[in-house]
């Protein structure tokens, strides 16, 4: 037997929605990228996962008005690369808080990345690690 949810319940579960981070998530690895994103929304996030950098470029492109507070990305993904989006949205001016994760994150990557102003943390990492990353570059509302 299923129970209706409270209205108290439901007010409250529509407010934490409401004032949820968003989150831009680019991961090719489809594994990894749920395992993400699960992670992300159990930290209460709103998350928006896609597969490649050119959905990720949509993605930002379809996000006028409420563009995501943060993304996080894979560095080498079909289409576009991380470093290729990120080169994209500073052109831009768009000041957006960037994690590039990495399995290959070799010094020029590291500090092409530093450069642009992003976070690199390299793969295999601790998920709290990116937790921590994520929490502190999503600047106070």
């Amino acid at each position: 037997m299923t129970q209706t949810p409270s209205p108290q319940h439901t007010l409250e579960a529509a407010f934490r929605a409401a004032h949820a981070r968003r989150v831009l998530l680019a991961e090719d690895s489809e594994s990894m990228r749920d395992m993400l994103e699960c992670v992300l929304l159990k930290d209460g996030y709103d998350v928006t996962a896609v597969e490649d950098g050119d959905d990720l470029v949509a993605a930002l492109d379809a996000a006028y008005g409420c563009a995501p507070e943060l993304i996080i990305t894979d560095v080498r993904m079909p289409g576009r690369s991380g470093l290729q989006v990120l080169e994209h949205l500073r052109a831009r001016d768009r000041v957006t808080p960037v994690v590039l994760i990495t399995a290959f994150g070799d010094a020029e990557t590291h500090e092409e990345a530093g450069r642009l102003g992003a976070v690199v943390l390299d793969k295999p990492f601790a998920l709290d690690e990116l937790r921590a990353i994520a929490k502190r570059q999503l600047r106070p509302r």
